[in-house]
């Protein structure tokens, strides 16, 4: 069977798009230059290569060969993730169902991770630190802590959980139904 080049990302970026000083994430239609706290999500995605030049990553498919994933690719989704949805959390206090929904959560990665040496690693700090779960704020630092000691396991720079909120903030979207709040209030009317 011939094997197929298929791009793996909706965008396409030309060669001569570089990354700029910008404040927003679309690049300039004038100048083609990114803003540069999107190159870190280009990079990982392949998109951007040797001094900025970029090009769409492709992927290989064949009826012999099946897609993979690295354990990075999984524990920066993962982050993502869930640092986003500690940002959604009400900061002054939680529901007694949200208090159980996040426990729920961490519990449930604990067990069925992808990376089993991943999930035990996370086992044992949940083990040992307990997620607190009293406010989004105290989840937010609980979850910069566990990120940290994973990032010292993985030999990488440690994150000032001080600086969370200018990390992963609450959702951009417009009108009513992006904040948890909205979602929990609207449920409730039912």
């Amino acid at each position: 069977m011939r094997d197929v080049q298929l791009p793996l990302a909706s965008m396409s970026i030309a060669k001569d798009q570089q990354i700029s000083d910008d404040d927003d994430d679309e690049p300039n239609k004038r100048t083609r230059r990114w803003p540069k706290q999107v190159l870190p999500l280009l990079a990982s995605l392949g998109f951007v290569r040797n001094n900025s030049s970029a090009a769409p990553r492709t992927s290989t498919l064949s009826s012999s060969k099946t897609a993979t994933t690295t354990k990075e690719d999984v524990g920066r989704a993962t982050w993502l993730l869930l640092h986003t949805l500690a940002a959604q959390l009400p900061e002054d206090g939680l529901s007694k169902q949200q208090r159980r929904d996040v426990n729920t959560l961490v519990d449930v990665l604990t067990r069925i991770y992808p990376c089993g040496d991943c999930a035990r690693h996370f086992g044992e700090l949940v083990r040992n630190d307990p997620p607190e779960v009293s406010s989004g704020y105290e989840f937010s630092q609980w979850l910069c802590r566990a990120h940290n000691a994973v990032n010292e396991r993985l030999d990488k720079p440690q994150f000032s959980c001080d600086r969370i909120a200018q990390r992963w903030g609450k959702l951009d979207c417009a009108g009513a139904g992006c904040s948890l709040d909205d979602r929990n209030e609207r449920a409730n009317e039912r």
